[in-house]
């Protein structure tokens, strides 16, 4: 088995030396510019949390993870204490420029899963892991109006399944559009 060893809330640059030195390969939350810099130093992947980028900072006082981004400091959004977030988080990210929309929506698909060794998914291809969402951004809000997992719908909207299936699609599948829709929306 392969294990992937993360250090924590690192505020420093020589408690970045010392993770890396007992094999640590991601930096989760470095608190300061400095650590950060330091693990990118050291070749680790760095980590910044979601809810930190939707707030425009840390509730802590540390490193805003915006400033991360924008230094070339940051490779990975994920969710910390607030799961929600991770949908709009990327969509902050691009609408300050500081990323590519694809850029931006990497660091919580690829670029995490490849991080910890899951490279069957995070990206749309041939042969990859189904693992999709459809995401409708209103007014600032982004919502996951469809949502595939191992190419199978765990959730759906009613405008999720009219947005992506076409009427034809959805009456072959059991010959009662009206039907499938209900059966799939949670």
């Amino acid at each position: 088995e392969t294990y992937v060893l993360s250090s924590h809330d690192d505020d420093t640059p020589e408690k970045v030396d010392q993770m890396a030195s007992i094999g640590c390969t991601i930096s989760e939350f470095p608190v300061t510019t400095e650590a950060a810099a330091r693990a990118r130093e050291h070749g680790m992947k760095i980590i910044v949390g979601a809810p930190n980028i939707v707030r425009g900072g840390s509730t802590t006082g540390n490193a805003s993870a915006l400033d991360l981004i924008k230094a070339g400091l940051a490779d990975i959004i994920c969710a910390d204490y607030h799961s929600p977030s991770m949908l709009e988080a990327p969509f902050r990210v691009f609408d300050l420029g500081l990323r590519s929309l694809p850029e931006s929506i990497a660091m919580v698909t690829r670029d995490a899963a490849h991080t910890f060794g899951m490279v069957d998914r995070g990206v749309i291809r041939t042969g990859m892991r189904a693992d999709l969402a459809l995401v409708v951004r209103t007014d600032g809000v982004a919502e996951a109006t469809l949502v595939m997992r191992g190419g199978e719908i765990v959730h759906a909207t009613r405008a999720g399944l009219m947005g992506v299936l076409p009427a034809t699609a959805l009456a072959s599948r059991n010959g009662n559009a009206t039907s499938f829709a209900e059966r799939a929306v949670h």
